[in-house]
């Protein structure tokens, strides 16, 4: 524990640890900020059960003081905004010749500027391109995952497909030390173009 000495201070427990969680997670103004100020001291780990203002409970990992991985359960229905630099450039590095996405569209196939890092500084940008997730397999991507039905809330089945597709991009022989993803659209909303991508990985 905290202040375990004499005169025992219970309120240097609650805010040392309440101090931790906010180098952890931010929640202000209606967003949510993963790992805002994670001390040096701590470039890998792990945390969960985090409450945060507004009804989310969120637990993360993170490697090389990066996240790797944020889990968001919400207590109420609404649209949560996260910010982080997970969301802002893919800390992605190696060498290979192709560049992998499995990602998919909504509201329409989407597209967007997006660019490669290379350890010497270069950088080599590209239009990365998504059909839309609904129905298909439709032209512009190979189909990597196609479901026969959608679960949809309440336990309804929709027989219509939902796809995710992969998208490769020809990579230098160069070694990557980052990519800077799309800016498709400043918020998510019902009718707004948006890019969802679930992975990315080098390939040789």
């Amino acid at each position: 524990m905290f202040d375990l000495h004499p005169p025992f201070q219970i309120d240097g427990n609650f805010g040392a640890t309440a101090g931790i969680a906010e180098m952890l997670l931010h929640s202000h103004a209606g967003e949510l900020h993963v790992l805002p100020a994670l001390p040096s001291a701590w470039p890998s780990g792990r945390v969960s059960g985090l409450r945060t203002r507004g009804g989310h409970t969120v637990g993360m990992a993170w490697s090389r003081s990066q996240a790797t991985e944020v889990l968001i359960r919400a207590d109420r229905a609404g649209t949560v905004r996260v910010h982080g630099r997970l969301f802002a450039g893919a800390c992605l590095t190696g060498t290979g010749r192709t560049l992998g996405f499995l990602a998919t569209g909504t509201y329409g196939a989407v597209s967007g500027i997006a660019a490669v890092i290379y350890a010497d500084g270069t950088r080599q940008t590209f239009t990365l391109s998504m059909p839309d997730w609904y129905g298909g397999p439709h032209a512009g991507g190979t189909a990597a995952i196609v479901t026969a039905h959608q679960n949809r809330p309440g336990n309804q089945r929709v027989t219509t497909p939902a796809c995710v597709y992969y998208v490769g991009v020809a990579l230098q022989n160069k070694q990557v030390v980052r990519v800077e993803l799309p800016n498709i659209s400043a918020r998510s909303a019902s009718g707004v173009p948006i890019m969802h991508i679930f992975a990315i990985a080098i390939g040789a």
